[in-house]
């Protein structure tokens, strides 16, 4: 597992998409999330155990918020429907991103250790390894996202977002 060290991220909001779209932190980190649009942003999660909702700010305004719960937040705008991300908040601080061809990298000290790969369209998938002291390769993981079907969030009432919201300007 290692030990958690907690820092300070940014997912920032630009051209109405939040930017990253996924990101991976350690329990008890900060996200920043600036708004560099010069329209109104909200940003709010309905994600469990933790829901929250940032409100109304304009742009050149930076809200924040700790993570102190493990779990995967949904993030949403309340007024741009097109506007989603995640939050996955890990209990360790080895976190590593694939590249666009699937390697990753992570320096972990001698032990045993799970690794587990994640996307957003399929189950994750998991494999144990043990770490020696020389480089080594973990056995390839495989995620399948064949059965993903995109589904229309509601807003943060619950509630469908109105016909305009749709329309790109």
């Amino acid at each position: 597992n290692g030990s958690v060290r907690p820092g300070q991220f940014t997912m920032g909001q630009q051209n109405k998409t939040f930017l990253p779209r996924v990101l991976a932190v350690p329990v008890g980190s900060t996200v920043v999330f600036p708004n560099g649009d010069l329209i109104f942003h909200n940003v709010f999660s309905l994600s469990r155990p933790d829901p929250f909702d940032l409100g109304l700010y304009r742009a050149g305004v930076s809200k924040s918020r700790v993570f102190n719960t493990p779990a995967a937040y949904r993030l949403f705008c309340n007024i741009h429907p097109q506007m989603s991300a995640i939050i996955l908040v890990l209990p360790t601080a080895y976190i590593a991103e694939a590249d666009s061809a699937g390697n990753y990298r992570l320096d972990l000290p001698p032990g045993r250790y799970r690794v587990t790969a994640w996307s957003e369209r399929s189950q994750s998938a998991s494999t144990e390894i043990a770490v020696a002291s020389a480089a080594q390769t973990a056995p390839e993981l495989s995620l399948d996202e064949t059965k993903f079907v995109e589904v229309r969030h509601k807003n943060k009432f619950g509630q469908d977002y109105p016909k305009a919201a749709y329309e790109t300007k």
